[in-house]
């Protein structure tokens, strides 16, 4: 219940920035949606639990950020379940754009990105309730659909201190409208 309130809060906070951001720093601010397909790792142990386990399945979310030529941070609140695995993640991602055009503020129509990304998770199952911290990298392109609307297909790959699981990768699809 606490994360739902932390998320709540922040994603308030950073949709009321959003416009303060783009007219301080030169950026253009938006609002997304994310789509995946991910893999959450880990190992239960015991005598009666599963060791290794792999969760598969879709995931969903929502995101908010800001972007300028070279740079991009998104906020995001991703939601993944499986079976009786349920999992949570507050995320926040630094990009590196690095196909645009020096001579103008606005990104090209094909743009790569590398990055990073940092969060806070929660993982619930039969029995287990834990929450941590996730860590990890991202990689992959955003296309421009419209002056307000691009297309970003990316992976994200998160490592945890959350127990029993270590680690999460996903395959993400996010639309962003840009206000």
């Amino acid at each position: 219940m606490r994360l739902k309130k932390i998320c709540v809060v922040f994603f308030s906070l950073l949709i009321a920035s959003g416009s303060l951001v783009a007219d301080e720093f030169g950026s253009d601010a938006f609002l997304g949606v994310e789509f995946g397909y991910g893999e959450l790792q880990g190992d239960i142990g015991g005598i009666l639990a599963t060791p290794n386990f792999k969760g598969t399945g879709a995931g969903y979310g929502l995101r908010a950020g800001a972007q300028n030529a070279d740079w991009r941070t998104v906020l995001s609140l991703y939601f993944f379940t499986k079976g009786k695995q349920d999992f949570k993640m507050l995320n926040i991602g630094v990009d590196y754009r690095f196909a645009h055009d020096s001579e103008s503020s606005v990104a090209s129509t094909f743009d790569p990105y590398v990055g990073l990304n940092m969060g806070y998770g929660n993982y619930q199952s039969t029995g287990i309730n834990a929450n941590g911290f996730m860590y990890g990298a991202e990689a992959g392109v955003v296309i421009s659909v419209l002056n307000s609307l691009d297309v970003d297909f990316g992976y994200r790959y998160s490592l945890s201190t959350i127990k029993p699981f270590d680690h999460m990768g996903s395959a993400i699809v996010a639309f962003n409208y840009f206000y």
